[in-house]
């Protein structure tokens, strides 16, 4: 009922749960005065959770009401069961109260704070995840910032294709690593959205332009001797890629797990000395020895790992 009342996912958890009826309340002090008070000793935190029956009720109640004060107070009448939030949860972020700019700032930056680095490689951990991090609070700021993001990544995925066509290798390769970055962007906006559990389909879509467009550049360096070693070469890659993606969270190589920016990276780099398909063999090479290590050290057993760490 109350404007501004932000719960964590372990609260939200809490009122779904049982019992169906819940009042949630903050023992009472200082540091609490915005919420409102209902007794002696305890707050309300802003979120109740009422049986439909409790409308009933308002049938008696003056015509001069509000809906949301007058079920708070039939229901602390009738002793709906509490749920008071610990100090220490509260310090935890278990409830944000936003009330004014100031304090949309700091519930934003300890979002921020509190963003997972997931499964980072060092260039997205070192480089992008931060640089994003900051411009985030603007962004969240632009209702259709992400759609424009989307959009740019699927525009310079189709004008990297296009380049390739071309036989512009360095320009398509850089028009994918900014979508890619663009991509990157978007996938941390929408983090906290309820939209992040959708099918990602301009990440979908750049994943397929980005196959298209290095096919083409690949195509386009190799001679009737190399071509299909390639091209077979880029399959295992686009493998090794697919296996990558389904490793462990936070694993003991998180920093090195390859991914599709990384690789462009390379490419890039090979690309400017004129030997793009020396760039495809360092990126396979690297995800095989990969793939190899992560295997070797999930079989290890724990009382190894232990031994190696300590």
């Amino acid at each position: 009922f109350s404007d501004g009342i932000l719960p964590n996912e372990e609260v939200i958890d809490q009122l779904i749960g049982t019992p169906q009826e819940l009042l949630f309340t903050v023992l009472h002090a200082d540091e609490y005065q915005e919420f409102e008070r209902i007794d002696l000793n305890q707050r309300w935190l802003g979120m109740v959770s009422l049986n439909a029956s409790r409308l009933t009720a308002m049938i008696d109640v003056p015509d001069d009401w509000e809906v949301g004060s007058a079920l708070l107070r039939t229901a602390v009448q009738a002793d709906c069961p509490r749920a008071i939030i610990s100090d220490r949860r509260m310090g935890g972020g278990a409830i944000a109260h936003v009330q004014s700019e100031i304090s949309a700032g700091q519930f934003t930056r300890q979002k921020l704070k509190e963003m997972p680095a997931k499964r980072d490689n060092f260039l997205n951990r070192f480089l992008l995840r931060p640089l994003t991090k900051r411009g985030l609070p603007k962004l969240w700021k632009q209702a259709s910032a992400s759609k424009y993001l989307g959009i740019f990544t699927i525009f310079t995925g189709a004008s990297a294709v296009l380049a390739a066509a071309f036989a512009y290798p360095i320009i398509s390769l850089i028009l994918l690593f900014l979508g890619s970055i663009a991509q990157f962007v978007r996938g941390m906006m929408v983090e906290f959205f309820s939209d992040v559990k959708l099918r990602d389909w301009p990440g979908l879509t750049l994943d397929f332009l980005a196959t298209t467009g290095i096919a083409v550049l690949l195509v386009q360096a190799s001679n009737a001797a190399t071509l299909v070693p390639n091209l077979v070469i880029f399959a295992t890659l686009l493998g090794h890629l697919l296996l990558s993606r389904k490793g462990t969270e936070n694993g003991r190589l998180a920093l090195a797990t390859p991914d599709l920016r990384l690789f462009l990276l390379i490419l890039i780099l090979a690309a400017g000395f004129g030997q793009i398909s020396y760039g495809l063999y360092a990126a396979a090479l690297y995800s095989g020895l990969f793939l190899v290590l992560e295997r070797y050290l999930e079989k290890k057993s724990p009382e190894e790992t232990a031994l190696e760490d300590g």
